[in-house]
């Protein structure tokens, strides 16, 4: 036979020897090849068959005649692990003796059939490695393709919040969002697994993991409730993608919203602890609203004046006084149609010498209206005082005055640049005690006065309209004490009041009809958990119904706090325009609340707050709006 033909068979015979198929008699086929006669005979070409039996990612032994098939199941290529390790292999083929995990080609556990570890993976480190398993049989071991997993026992952990965990004045449209040290298993991240509570009740909320999938945002259905403490809640089922659960400590995380937000910052004459004596709160047709308060730090008191530019509190001025070694008191702002501002004050070095002192903005400072005021009776106690000016610069002043025998109200006003008193003195009953006094202008320049004095506990009001010439008495059917005043756009007289006719507290908002006082509106309904509920602000909305301020308070004297609220009159009922009002925590309201009114109707609530007990050094100047 040709040598090239010689070659070619033992060249196929190498093959046929060589090759991977399981043969079962291969010892016959070798024998009956060495005796067959040396001929030129073609032999086919062997089928080489693949080295990985289809179904299974394993290899075999060449000697193996039957091969053991690995194939995974879980975990897939890439995946991350946390403290145990779910394996799980499919095998076919023959039966193993023994079945191992190697992890980074060193064996670390044993398989026992159906072939599914949980495996701790606290004796390798955290990051990648290569998982194989191994099935040996007698002296053959076949071998799985490499798995690379990633090993993460560390816990995720909320990294940020938002609200901040334990914000006092959050929004009830604030964003809900969480962010975390690593991503977590979307799988596990659901409106069950997280949800948005109150104290006694849950909030239907949408929850929403982002693509990174370490951010997560809670969108609620409808607004916030006020006052009340909110709260996310997660679940121990929220894991990362290695399935450790969150770290508990911080695993929710809960705020306060409140009904009110302040608008802008507090108010104070010093950034170190100050001394705040009292407030005042007005606001012109602009509708950018003022306040005035009288106070200081170590010095002076004085009246300082802000205005609100929409984005912050103004100076307006410098601080106002005399000039006198003396204090100022009682400060109280008048801001006209244009959004002017006049201030007037007293001050009273001692006993027989007080005086009142005007200004008026013109733009650039205060300047003084006309020379002090002294009262108009010289040898004279003065009790209480009132200023206004209504929508015109009708400048106002009424002073309660008392001697000997005799206890009168007198009303002056500037006009023609000069004050002048307005018809008699209001007399009012000698010995009297007045519990209640106001004095406002309406939109014609007429002053009005209302007051309740009492003699042996018995009270009576009086209720004095200026005509234009003289004071007309319209007091008669006036019930309770007043406890606030304004005017309706008719001009006709509007006063709160608190009366007991019908056995216990009842607050009212009446109005001068031309021959009566009739309630405009049913009986306020009061506040909840105060001792009494007054109104202390009235004023008209854009389409000319009343609203009103309510106050109640709360505690005892040395830390009495309280409560407000704002309501309107809708032709019904009295409706709340928001909830109620409470001071900032740790603080105590040392003044009532004052209304006023903004674009949309909007109310803004002004008031004293400091620390207990009352007028301590501290107190500062709040302005609130809603919030909704």
């Amino acid at each position: 036979m040709p040598r090239m033909h010689t070659e070619r068979v033992h060249f196929r015979m190498d093959s046929f020897l060589l090759s991977r198929v399981t043969m079962k008699n291969l010892s016959l086929i070798w024998m009956a090849m060495l005796l067959m006669p040396v001929a030129c005979i073609e032999i086919p070409d062997l089928a080489v068959p693949p080295e990985t039996p289809p179904g299974s990612d394993a290899g075999t032994d060449p000697q193996e005649q039957e091969p053991i098939g690995i194939q995974w199941v879980s975990p897939m290529e890439g995946a991350q692990v946390g403290s145990t390790a779910r394996l799980q292999v499919r095998l076919t083929g023959a039966a193993p003796d023994r079945v191992e995990l190697l992890v980074d080609g060193t064996a670390v556990s044993a398989l026992e059939e159906p072939f599914v570890l949980d495996w701790e993976t606290q004796s390798i480190s955290e990051g990648p490695h290569a998982f194989v398993i191994r099935a040996l049989r007698g002296e053959q071991e076949f071998l799985s393709a490499p798995r690379q997993v990633l090993v993460d026992r560390t816990k995720p952990r909320m990294v940020a919040q938002v609200p901040a965990h334990g914000a006092f004045e959050v929004s009830v449209l604030a964003p809900i969002e969480a962010s975390f040290s690593e991503p977590l298993d979307p799988a596990t991240v659901n409106g069950q697994s997280i949800q948005l509570m109150t104290e006694t009740e849950r909030l239907e909320a949408t929850v929403i993991l982002s693509e990174d999938r370490t951010t997560l945002t809670l969108r609620p259905t409808s607004p916030l409730p006020v006052n009340q403490q909110v709260r996310v809640v997660m679940a121990d089922t929220v894991v990362d993608l290695a399935g450790n659960r969150l770290d508990a400590v911080p695993r929710g995380w809960s705020w306060f919203v409140p009904a009110y937000l302040h608008l802008g910052t507090s108010l104070t004459a010093s950034s170190t602890q100050s001394y705040v004596e009292s407030t005042s709160f007005g606001m012109g047709a602009d509708l950018r609203p003022m306040v005035a308060w009288t106070g200081g730090a170590g010095e002076t008191l004085k009246v300082h004046v802000r205005r609100w530019t929409g984005t912050s509190w103004e100076v307006i001025g410098t601080p106002l006084s005399s000039g006198r070694p003396v204090n100022a008191y009682q400060g109280t702002l008048q801001v006209d149609a244009g959004g002017s501002p006049t201030l007037a004050w007293f001050e009273n070095p001692d006993v027989n010498d007080i005086q009142w002192f005007v200004r008026r903005w013109n733009g650039q400072a205060f300047e003084p209206v006309g020379a002090a005021l002294t009262p108009v009776s010289q040898t004279t106690y003065v009790p209480d005082w009132r200023f206004a000016q209504g929508a015109h610069s009708s400048l106002t002043l009424a002073t309660h005055e008392v001697g000997t025998g005799w206890n009168r109200i007198y009303v002056r006003q500037w006009r023609d640049g000069a004050w002048g008193q307005l018809g008699a003195a209001i007399e009012l009953r000698v010995n009297s005690v007045v519990d209640s006094f106001f004095m406002d202008v309406d939109g014609q320049g007429y002053p009005f006065v209302v007051l309740r004095e009492q003699i042996g506990g018995v009270p009576s009001n009086t209720a004095m309209r200026w005509t234009g010439t003289a004071w007309q008495d319209i007091g008669s059917t006036l019930s309770g004490r007043s406890t606030a005043l304004s005017f309706d756009a008719g001009n006709a007289p509007l006063v709160a009041t608190l009366d007991t006719l019908t056995g216990k507290p009842r607050t009212l908002l009446q109005k001068w009809t031309g021959s009566a006082w009739e309630p405009w509106g049913g009986a306020l309904e009061a506040l909840p958990g105060v001792d009494s509920t007054t109104v202390t602000s009235v004023k008209l909305d854009t389409q000319g119904r009343p609203v009103v301020v309510l106050h109640g308070s709360v505690g005892t004297d040395a830390n009495r706090s309280g409560k407000g609220q704002v309501r309107r009159w809708n032709g019904t009922q009295w409706e709340a325009l928001g909830g109620i009002l409470n001071p900032s925590p740790g603080m105590i309201p040392y003044s009532r609340p004052m209304l006023g009114m903004v674009a949309d109707d909007e109310p803004l609530l002004t008031w004293l707050e400091g620390t207990a007990p009352l007028f301590s050094d501290g107190a500062k100047v709040h302005v609130y709006r809603l919030n909704h």
